[in-house]
C-alpha cells in the first residue's frame, strides 16, 4: 500500500508491517511502534539517498515487518563497490540514530523510555541487517566483497547459502529459546521471513545476472584502461560456466585447451557475452570464433 513519498522517494507499507504495528499498539507499545516505523523508514531512505549520489533512481521504499527494502534501479547489476557502499548506508544510519538517541536521552522531557527503545531498537535493526545473508544489507556487502575474487554469480550463490544457514539458525535457535522460556516469537518469525526472502532473491538473481552481463557489454571500452584477467578452459566448456569466473573491473581473455591439452587459441570476453545473450547459455567455447595465438 503506497502512502506517499518522502524526499522524492515513494513510500510503500507492506500489510504485515501494519499488522506488526497494530500488535505492538494493542500491547500498549504504540510509542515504541512509532519509533520502529521512523527508524526503518530512515534506514531505507539512507539506501535511496546513497543510490542517488551515484546517479541511480530509487524506485520506492517498502516497509516490511522485520525491516524494509529500498528498490533501486539496477542495484543487482552494479559495480560491487557501489553496491557495497549503498548497502552500508542503511546500517550506518541506524547506528547514527542509536547514538543520537543515547546522546539526548537524559535531556528528553517526554517519554524517556522511547529513546531507550530508540537506542536498542536501532542497534537491533543494524545488527540484523548486517547478517551476511541475502537480501539483507550484510548479504549484499558479502557478495560485493566476494565478487572481486569469485565473480558475481558465485558470490551471489554463496550469499544465498549463507542466508539459508542463518534463517535455519534463527528458526531453530528462536524455537529453543521459546522452549526455555527466555525468548520471544520474533526470532523464529524473522528466520521464516528471511528464508522466503532469500528464495525470492534466488529467483530474481538469474534475471539480475543477465542484466549484469548486459551492463558489462555496454561498459566495455568506456572506462579507459583496465587490468586483463586470463582464464584457461577446455574447448567444450559452455559459456555459462565461464562467465561465473568473470571479475568486476577486469577484462577477460579465455584460452582454450584442445582434446590433447594443446592450446588452440583464445576468445575475448565480449565474444563470450555476445554468444551468451544471442545463442544461449549452453553454447560451447569451441563454437565461438577462436583467435590463434600470435595473431591479432
Amino acid at each position: 500500500m503506497r502512502v506517499g513519498s518522502l524526499l522524492g522517494v515513494p513510500v510503500k507499507i507492506n500489510v504485515w508491517f501494519l499488522v506488526t504495528l497494530l500488535a505492538l499498539a494493542l500491547l500498549g507499545l504504540l510509542p515504541q511502534s512509532l519509533v520502529l516505523f521512523i527508524s526503518v523508514l530512515i534506514h531505507e531512505l539512507a539506501h535511496s539517498l546513497a543510490a542517488r549520489a551515484y546517479g541511480l533512481r530509487a524506485e520506492e521504499v517498502e516497509l516490511l515487518p522485520f525491516g524494509g527494502v529500498a528498490k533501486i534501479e539496477d542495484l543487482g547489476a552494479l559495480d560491487p563497490e557501489v553496491e557495497k557502499t549503498i548497502a552500508m548506508a542503511g546500517p550506518a544510519a541506524s547506528l547514527f540514530l542509536a547514538a543520537l538517541s543515547w546522546a539526548v536521552q537524559n535531556d528528553w522531557p517526554l517519554y524517556p523510555e522511547i529513546l531507550v527503545y530508540g537506542v536498542f531498537g536501532n542497534l537491533a535493526l543494524a545488527t540484523v541487517n548486517l547478517l551476511p545473508a541475502l537480501p539483507l544489507d550484510g548479504g549484499r556487502i558479502l557478495r560485493a566483497y566476494l565478487a572481486g575474487s569469485l565473480g558475481y554469480r558465485r558470490a551471489t550463490q554463496i550469499a544465498l547459502i549463507s542466508a539459508r544457514v542463518w534463517s535455519v539458525a534463527l528458526i531453530c535457535g528462536g524455537a529453543y529459546l521459546l522452549y526455555l522460556g527466555t525468548g520471544n516469537l520474533s526470532i523464529p518469525v524473522a528466520g521464516i521471513f528471511l528464508w522466503f526472502a532469500a528464495k525470492k532473491e534466488e529467483f530474481y538473481s538469474r534475471y539480475l545476472f543477465v542484466r549484469y552481463i548486459t551492463r558489462r557489454r555496454a561498459e566495455l571500452g568506456k572506462r579507459g584502461p583496465r587490468p586483463v584477467e586470463s582464464l584457461l578452459c577446455s574447448y567444450q566448456t559452455p559459456v555459462k560456466e565461464v562467465v561465473r569466473y568473470f571479475l568486476p573491473q577486469r577484462y577477460h581473455l579465455v584460452y582454450l585447451l584442445g582434446q590433447n591439452k594443446e592450446l588452440l587459441g583464445y576468445v575475448t570476453e565480449l565474444e563470450i557475452i555476445e554468444a551468451l545473450l544471442n545463442q544461449g547459455l549452453d553454447i560451447p567455447l569451441a563454437d565461438l570464433p577462436v583467435h590463434p595465438l600470435g595473431r591479432e
